[in-house]
């Protein structure tokens, strides 16, 4: 005969321990939905981009042209120089430098969402453009591409791109891409609900919002080089001179074959087609551009032609005798990054083409 209790009665009768549990299961979900959907909020996106928000959220004012991609543009691009050059040529000078190392194409793209969603697009977006496939930093070596701080600061609506940006990739990556930047998500969503970096974050109404700066999220002083950077540089240089003999120059090293093709390329294809789609829709131009290293390989002549098939507007990059500057170390703090002089340099060369351009 059954003793337990529950049965004789029909019903099952949930002990303290299970009342516990359950109580405890469904405060952690409650809890975890919390936090979530505070992830989601424009100061927890941005919580380790405090430049970027400012630019973005505590600005107001249509943007004169807004520069994405990685460290290298972010040393790249001066808004200064290109606002003045702007401002010579009676564009719309006010210009925001977003650039942050380590976004990846879907982050780039979510900022540019914000930044016409926040302020408006009056004038061009510069947008760097990896030809090669490891030049954005990420997570994994493999053919999938993935960027854990996309998952941190994207809102929901786009993580969901993740998946349609890889249609080459099996189901099972791109899942596995998908759950890792929600896990990701949860993870610096707990972080920075602690730390109080989200609190830098101030949420504005339009009135208290400051006048259409320009701004530059810079991370690094552009005239401070440090001995091992030096050394770098050095090292560079005396690489070159034993591959191409005394006095070389960047035009001596041959050029990197295109891989326009290849599936490591799809995620940063994708993402470019919907900015250049939001650019036509808002009648602004795109400008995407790849920023030379120290006597680094420059992409191949079929890269250009195959980019414009594929895009509709060109790969902007030095020619041969504007290349010919960036062999001079006068203009780089390392072998990847362009200096205060380099910035000024490279930012006066790509405002000359923005401003030859017809306005739409």
């Amino acid at each position: 005969m059954s003793t337990d209790p529950s049965s004789s009665h029909g019903r099952y009768r949930p002990t303290r321990t299970n009342i516990v549990f359950g109580v405890f299961g469904l405060f952690s979900v409650v809890l975890v939905a919390l936090l979530l959907w505070w992830s989601d909020t424009a100061p927890a996106r941005y919580a380790v981009m405090p430049c970027q928000y400012n630019a973005i959220f505590e600005t107001a004012g249509p943007v004169g042209a807004v520069v994405l991609g990685s460290s290298r543009v972010q040393h790249a691009v001066s808004p200064p120089v290109l606002s003045a050059d702007l401002a010579a040529a009676g564009r719309p000078d006010n210009v925001i430098n977003l650039a942050r190392g380590g976004r990846g194409p879907e982050q780039l793209y979510q900022m540019l969402l914000d930044v016409d969603q926040q302020r408006g697009l009056q004038g061009p977006i510069i947008v760097e453009y990896s030809p090669q496939d490891t030049a954005f930093w990420r997570s994994t070596p493999l053919y999938y591409q993935t960027y854990p701080g996309f998952g941190a600061n994207a809102e929901f609506s786009s993580l969901a791109e993740d998946w349609r940006a890889k249609p080459r990739e099996p189901a099972y990556s791109r899942l596995r891409d998908l759950f890792g930047l929600l896990e990701y998500r949860l993870d610096a969503a707990i972080e920075n609900s602690t730390n109080g970096k989200a609190d830098r974050n101030r949420v504005l109404a339009d009135a208290e919002r400051d006048q259409s700066p320009t701004a530059w999220c810079q991370t690094k002083d552009l005239k401070a080089q440090s001995a091992g950077q030096r050394n770098q540089l050095r090292r560079a240089y005396a690489k070159a001179v034993r591959s191409y003999g005394t006095d070389p120059t960047p035009g001596d090293v041959p050029p990197v074959p295109s891989q326009l093709q290849v599936i490591n390329q799809d995620a940063q294809n994708h993402y470019l087609d919907l900015i250049i789609s939001l650019a036509k829709r808002r009648g602004v131009p795109v400008y995407p551009i790849v920023v030379p290293g120290f006597f680094e390989p420059a992409p191949s002549p079929a890269t250009f032609t195959e980019f414009k098939a594929r895009f509709g507007i060109p790969l902007l990059y030095p020619d041969s005798q504007e290349l010919a500057a960036y062999g001079d170390t006068t203009r780089f703090i390392d072998a990847f990054h362009l200096n205060l002089t380099g910035s000024e340099a490279y930012t006066d060369w790509l405002a000359s083409i923005i401003v030859q351009a017809p306005t739409s």
